[in-house]
C-alpha cells in the first residue's frame, strides 16, 4: 500500500508576522497624530462658527435694544433664529462664551478656550 502524503499548507513565519506588525505600527504612529490635529482644528472651527452666530445674535439684540451696559448672553439667545444655545466643542460647556467690551466703545463675543474672532460690534 502506498502511503499518501498529506501536504500541509505552510503558514507565515514569525519573522514575516513581526515585519507586518512593525509596518502597521509605523503607519499608526504617523497617522494618529495627524488625526488628532485634524480633530482639534475641527473643534476650533466649530467654536469660531459658534462665536459668529452669537455675534450676529448680539448685533440683532443691540439693534432692537439700546442699553447702557453689555447684555448677558442668555438675553441674546432668543435672537439666534431657532438655533439652540451653542457650546464650545472643546469644553462642551455653555459658560465658555462671554460678551467682552463696553457698549460705549465696542462689543464682541469671546470663548474662554479659543479667544475671539475680533469682529467688534459697534453700538447703534
Amino acid at each position: 500500500m502506498m502511503k499518501k502524503r498529506i501536504k500541509f499548507l505552510r503558514g507565515f513565519t514569525l519573522i514575516e508576522l513581526m515585519i507586518v506588525i512593525a509596518i502597521i505600527g509605523i503607519l499608526a504612529a504617523i497617522a494618529i497624530p495627524n488625526f488628532t490635529k485634524a480633530r482639534l482644528k475641527a473643534k476650533q472651527k466649530a467654536c469660531v462658527a459658534n462665536l459668529r452666530t452669537l455675534e450676529s445674535a448680539l448685533e440683532m439684540y443691540l439693534m432692537e435694544h439700546a442699553s447702557e451696559e453689555a447684555p448677558a448672553l442668555s438675553v441674546v439667545a432668543p435672537y439666534m433664529q431657532g438655533q439652540k444655545y451653542p457650546k464650545c466643542p472643546t469644553t462642551d460647556q455653555e459658560t465658555s462664551y462671554s460678551i467682552q467690551g463696553t457698549v460705549t466703545t465696542s462689543l464682541w463675543v469671546a470663548c474662554s478656550v479659543h479667544g475671539s474672532v475680533h469682529h467688534q460690534i459697534e453700538p447703534q
